[in-house]
């Protein structure tokens, strides 16, 4: 299914967020510094790139002191009744692994209360769910 296919790619984005932090030998002051930086940007777009492959449209950006993903299926397409709960199904399979990344993500960024969002839109835009991983 689609979704599980994309929580895959969430997972594996956040990880190399992830990565990418405790690759640093100090504290970012924030996600938007961090989204802003060089290395930043390239995991982003890294990350839109993995999306895009499967056919969806992602932003990625910074609320305060949530990192935001939002992913938009296309125009047009025609979302299966239980879209919902197969997404909601696939976030918590993997609550515990984004509960690890925010905590990674939670002591290289010196902002406190750091957590991931993800979001998914159908293709006109409506929320069709959302979890917000705050590293508990």
């Amino acid at each position: 299914m689609k979704s599980v296919k994309l929580m895959i790619a969430v997972l594996l984005a956040g990880i190399m967020m992830a990565i990418a932090f405790t690759g640093c030998s100090q504290k970012i002051a924030s996600l938007d510094d961090y989204l802003n930086s060089e290395q930043g940007k390239a995991e982003v777009q890294t990350t839109i790139d993995q999306a895009a492959e499967q056919g969806m449209d992602l932003e990625i950006y910074a609320d305060g002191t949530t990192l935001c993903y939002d992913y938009n299926y296309p125009a047009g397409t025609v979302m299966p009744e239980d879209a919902a709960a197969s997404i909601d199904t696939a976030l918590d399979a993997g609550a515990d692994t984004m509960n690890s990344v925010v905590k990674t993500l939670q002591s290289g960024v010196s902002q406190e209360g750091i957590s991931i969002k993800v979001s998914y839109y159908d293709g006109e835009e409506n929320l069709i769910t959302s979890r917000e991983f705050t590293g508990e």
